[in-house]
C-alpha cells in the first residue's frame, strides 16, 4: 500500500456532524489507490478554505460510492452550506491527506 494511503491519526468529529461530510471522507480514508484519495482531497479542500481548487473533472474518474459521496457533500453544501466551525474541522482533518499528496507540510 502507498504511504499515501496509511491511515493517518484524524481529529474526532462532533456526533451532530452533517452526515455528507462524514460520508465523503469516510470515502476519503477508504479510498482504495493514490488517485481517488487525491482527487477527494483536493474536493474537500476547495470548500472549507480558499487555498485550495479542485478540477471537477478529475472526479469522474471516481469508483460509484465516492461520487455518490461527492455528490451529496456537493449538494449539502449548496443547499445547507458548512458553518465556518464545521469547515475548520474538516480542514483539520483532512490536512494530513493534503500533506502527504504535496509531499510538504502545510503552514496553514
Amino acid at each position: 500500500m502507498p504511504a499515501f494511503l496509511d491511515k493517518p491519526a484524524h481529529v474526532d468529529l462532533p456526533a451532530d456532524f452533517p452526515a455528507q461530510a462524514v460520508g465523503l471522507l469516510r470515502s476519503l480514508a477508504e479510498a482504495r489507490d493514490y488517485e481517488t484519495a487525491v482527487a477527494l482531497s483536493n474536493f474537500v479542500a476547495a470548500f472549507v478554505h480558499p487555498d485550495y481548487v479542485c478540477n471537477l473533472a478529475d472526479l469522474r474518474h471516481l469508483p460509484d460510492d465516492a461520487k455518490q459521496a461527492a455528490r451529496e457533500f456537493f449538494a449539502f453544501c449548496l443547499h445547507d452550506g458548512l458553518t465556518l466551525q464545521e469547515q475548520g474541522q474538516i480542514l483539520l482533518w483532512v490536512q494530513p491527506y493534503l500533506q502527504r499528496a504535496v509531499g510538504a507540510r502545510i503552514s496553514h
